[in-house]
Formats: structure tokens, C-alpha cells, sequence
């Protein structure tokens, strides 16, 4: 069951891709959803002043791709409250909401650069929120992995999917809009199938704990690990009880079509 929290959709716009150690944030926004009906009850948004560009002088190399995507100014960014005060002010809407539940598209890149941003002015972003994640792409894995119609699952795409009006892509609160009107719809869809959405979560940093989903192999209990060794370390994934007579395996976002009846 999902916990009787508050939802916090955010988004993040970045000098870079979190593969880039000097990307960092400078934009966020997040509205507060309240859990009994959704109604956004708190909002925020603010450009953040980056501590690893020199705004005086030319826009690296590594930051010029995500500059052309959000179209963020040098002269706008010059203006911007620092990391510090934009932290201290996120805090204080986390803790009147209560330790949301965070909803994002593609999760793990904001959580990253959230983390990221918060570890840089001294604090812990998950102190002040509920984990797991709830990742819209890995939910709309699950629904349209096998549409043809579907060329990719990006945050515009899926909108078009859903009859979702987009305004203006790519700055952090017209997508939180965009991504706070999916997460109703899916929301409403889930509830009519009869399953949680919290079923579907981002897979980095899960701890692994018994599941109520069947095998549908052998029709054992599928329980959530942790891969310890190679290429997926440290990522989660369904295994059947019954191992190692039998070895079935599935991902998080595959494991909520196995649920018990």
C-alpha cells in the first residue's frame, strides 16, 4: 500500500548530464500534491546560481548541449539565489508537507542531481522526503513498452499519449505541470485495475523485502533482491523463491503484472 503521504512532482533542469561530475543544477520546481484528492497545496520554483561555471567568462563545452535544451541565460542565471538559499527554502515546503512521496519522469537522473545539489550545501535531500521513488517512465514501461505507436517514452510523447496539453518543454515547471497531469491519469488508471502505482518504484537504492507477487513459472513468491556483483550491482530485481529450482527473474517495472490474486 502506498504510504498516506503527500506527493511532491518535481523536475530539474542541469548544466549536464549526471555522467559529467561538474553538472549541476539550476533550475528546479515541484508542486505539492495533496494525497487526499491531488490538488496541488503548495508549489515552487527558482533558478540557482551554479557554483563550477564562471558566468563572467564562455560556457564549457560539457554545459553547452543542456544550455541550447532549457534555454537558461548566463544574465538570468547571474540574478539567481544561490544553492544555499534555494536548498534552505526547499526544506522548509518538505517538512510543512510531511515527507513527500516524490513523483518525477526518469527519476534517477533528478534524484542524482537533487542529491547532488543537497550533498553540496551540506544536506541530505532523502532526509526530507518518503522512499521510494514513484518513476512515471518505468510505469509507462510497463503500459507501452510493446505499442508500436510509441516511438519513444519521452515526457512530451507520453503527454500526446494521454491527451496531455504540453505549453513549453524542457524549463522545470512547465514540466512538473505536464508530469503532475500524468501522474492523476495514472493514477486514476490504476485505481480502476485494482493495483497501487507505488507497485511500479525507481530502482536504484531499494531494499530488498518479500513481495506479494507470484511466479509464473512454478507460482512461488517473487521477492525483491539486490544484485551484488557485475554490471547490475547494487540494482534490484524480482527473483522466485524457489531458487534455484526455478531461476525466473523480472525487473521492478515488469513484476506488478505477476501480482497475487
Amino acid at each position: 500500500m502506498v504510504k498516506k503521504s503527500n506527493y511532491c512532482v518535481i523536475d530539474t533542469e542541469t548544466t549536464g548530464l549526471d555522467s559529467e561530475p561538474l553538472a549541476e543544477v539550476i533550475e528546479v520546481a515541484f508542486q505539492i500534491l495533496s494525497c487526499n484528492d491531488l490538488s496541488v497545496i503548495a508549489k515552487f520554483e527558482s533558478l540557482i546560481k551554479p557554483k563550477n561555471i564562471d558566468l563572467n567568462g564562455p560556457i564549457p563545452k560539457w554545459a553547452l548541449g543542456a544550455f541550447r535544451v532549457n534555454n537558461i541565460s548566463i544574465e538570468e542565471l547571474k540574478l539567481a539565489p544561490s544553492a544555499e538559499e534555494v536548498c534552505e527554502k526547499i526544506i522548509g515546503i518538505l517538512k510543512a508537507a510531511k515527507k513527500p512521496i516524490v513523483v518525477a519522469q526518469n527519476s534517477a537522473f533528478d534524484m542524482e542531481m537533487l542529491n547532488r545539489l543537497f550533498d553540496a550545501c551540506g544536506y541530505k535531500f532523502n532526509k526530507y522526503i518518503w522512499r521510494p521513488v514513484i518513476d512515471l517512465y518505468a510505469i509507462s514501461h510497463l503500459l507501452w513498452v510493446y505499442d508500436a505507436g510509441m516511438p519513444n517514452l519521452k515526457l512530451g510523447t507520453i503527454a500526446e499519449k494521454m491527451d496531455i496539453k504540453v505549453e513549453n518543454s524542457h524549463r522545470a515547471m512547465d514540466d512538473v505541470i505536464v508530469t503532475a497531469n500524468i501522474f492523476k491519469k495514472f493514477m486514476l488508471f490504476f485505481k480502476d485495475k485494482g493495483n497501487e502505482i507505488s507497485d511500479v518504484k525507481i530502482v536504484g537504492n531499494v531494499k530488498p523485502s518479500v513481495s506479494e507477487y507470484l511466479c509464473p513459472k512454478c507460482n512461488g513468491g517473487l521477492r525483491a533482491r539486490m544484485a551484488k556483483n557485475g554490471k547490475y550491482a547494487g540494482q534490484s530485481f524480482f527473483g522466485c523463491s524457489n531458487f534455484p529450482h526455478c531461476k525466473f527473474l523480472c525487473s521492478p517495472v515488469q513484476v506488478i503484472q505477476y501480482k497475487g490474486k
